[in-house]
């Protein structure tokens, strides 16, 4: 990553880029999924982090379980960040709004083994905890942010739904029309920050992202079949 004193995820999800890199000056996550937020809310604090790892320690990776996460209207925070983990981490494509399947091992097939990473979850949980306490979480629309961060110091990572045209079904509660996104690449090509931009090659980016950096990115599609992530970058690789 390029040298920045700010930090800003628009579109956070399961914050896996957060979570890998080294921690800037300033960092800021955001999302409008309020079962995202309210997740990332919870382990944040010591008592009700503690009892979502209780909660989850005796949940078993189960069809049964995973279904009744769409059915269930959770009686607390504590509760909702649990169904959330079971619908994000026991389903196919972790599609969030609507079941899609329970993901089983059968031939070891499946690129992580699922049963043993919930496992590991309540302990995971601490770790995702200690690196938040200096993370602002923001649930606000992500132009309003980025145009906030207008800044020749600030680096964005954006990782928005992709473009629909490109994958086989809708993954969001929040999802992006096609002008959604040509506002959103306005927004950027209009920055001062430097961006690093997540999606799947279309015509749609490559006509607005003319002259940014790109590298490939192996990766798995909502159905587990391989697929190429694209990042465009506005700054030079060498940075």
């Amino acid at each position: 990553m390029p040298p920045h004193h700010s930090y800003l995820e628009p579109y956070f999800g399961g914050g896996a880029v957060l979570f890998e890199k080294d921690p800037s000056k300033i960092e800021t996550v955001n999302d409008l999924d309020d079962d995202v937020v309210n997740f990332f809310r919870v382990i944040r604090d010591p008592e009700s982090r503690e009892r979502l790892q209780e909660w989850l320690t005796y949940t078993p990776y189960a069809r049964q379980v995973y279904d009744e996460s769409f059915r269930q209207e959770p009686e607390s925070p504590v509760e909702k960040a649990g169904y959330f983990a079971i619908r994000s981490m026991q389903s196919h494509g972790f599609r969030l709004t609507e079941k899609c399947g329970w993901k089983k091992d059968v031939y070891g097939r499946e690129a992580a083994y699922a049963v043993r990473y919930w496992n590991e979850l309540p302990e995971v949980l601490a770790v995702m905890a200690e690196r938040l306490k200096r993370v602002q979480i923001e649930h606000k629309p992500a132009i309003e942010l980025i145009k906030a961060f207008n800044y020749e110091n600030v680096l964005i990572y954006a990782d928005p739904p992709y473009v629909l045209s490109t994958r086989t079904r809708k993954q969001y509660r929040h999802e992006m029309s096609d002008q959604d996104h040509r506002e959103l690449l306005e927004t950027l090509c209009g920055s001062k920050a430097k961006i690093m931009l997540s999606g799947y090659d279309c015509e749609l980016y490559e006509d607005y992202l003319t002259g940014w950096h790109k590298a490939q990115i192996p990766a798995r599609a909502q159905n587990s079949l391989p697929r190429t992530e694209t990042l465009w970058m506005n700054f030079g690789q060498e940075n």
